[in-house]
């Protein structure tokens, strides 16, 4: 299965507000310009089953228009993958024991992520703050799925300080990816249910398998070009994940480093016996 990767010899740039905070409400309202995600985050989702109609899905330099439904077959059971490797290996490092695992408010912030975003055939989406402790509105209500289900009531606390340490500890131990969005309406940030370099990859990767079976003859050309495309659309949202990636792992080193300076033992200086 061929891999995909980006270059990570450039520098990161760190945001200004590099803690998670939440001046915005509940429901992200799209603008008639501009990204509510990121424009990474966007070329992304118009490869998953979300962007595959003739709209929406990219018309690529070099994929002539007739082998484009090979590559949207070939993407859509790269997708699929994508999922089963988070309900497969990827739940088992969410659900192990602490430190390693996510514990109960942790685990109710994946499956949030998760039905916002796996549930609407994408790898991706914009939050905010407010989404975790309201849970998923739109149009005044709970947003439901096309079975009528609620798709996300909240993550079981209302207190979007302790959401945001939770963010950032999930994002530490390598279970979630964040990054900041470009929606101009307010605060909110992007976020995969898994780390966002392994998803793609993944996708990529059995897309590739996929292709080699249903279109030999150009299966390697049309995967080099999805992945230039990808390179070229995505590097951006790579450096804001790999920036929040650091911020996220140094706040979690920090916090262990106070916690195992308050349990050394103190040295009394007595002198026994004499």
């Amino acid at each position: 299965m061929q891999t995909y990767s980006h270059d990570r010899s450039k520098g990161l740039e760190m945001s200004s507000d590099d803690d998670f905070v939440d001046l915005t409400p509940k429901t992200i309202v799209r603008p008639k310009r501009g990204y509510i995600t990121h424009r990474g985050c966007e070329a992304i989702n118009v490869l998953c089953p979300a962007g595959h109609d003739e709209k929406s899905f990219p018309h690529l330099i070099g994929v002539e228009d007739r082998e484009r439904e090979y590559l949207r077959s070939a993407l859509k059971r790269g997708f699929y993958a994508v999922k089963d490797y988070y309900e497969g290996p990827h739940m088992d490092l969410i659900l192990a024991s602490r430190p390693l695992g996510a514990g109960l408010i942790g685990q109710r912030i994946i499956k949030h992520i998760f039905r916002k975003t796996f549930g609407f055939g994408k790898l991706l989406d914009a939050f905010t703050l407010g989404s975790f402790t309201e849970g998923a509105w739109e149009n005044g209500q709970l947003q439901r799925n096309m079975y009528g289900h609620v798709i996300s009531s909240g993550v079981g606390t209302g207190d979007k300080s302790n959401v945001g340490r939770e963010l950032k500890n999930l994002i530490a131990k390598g279970l979630i990816d964040g990054a900041k969005s470009d929606w101009t309406g307010g605060t909110s940030y992007i976020f995969c249910a898994l780390p966002i370099e392994t998803a793609i990859e993944l996708m990529l990767g059995h897309a590739h398998s996929r292709l080699l079976e249903s279109y030999p003859a150009r299966a390697p050309e049309i995967m080099e070009i999805v992945i230039a495309w990808v390179r070229g659309e995505c590097e951006g949202l790579f450096v804001r994940a790999d920036a929040r990636r650091e911020h996220a792992s140094n706040w979690h080193s920090s916090k262990v480093d106070r916690k195992n300076a308050a349990l050394q033992p103190v040295a009394l200086g007595r002198q026994v016996g004499g």
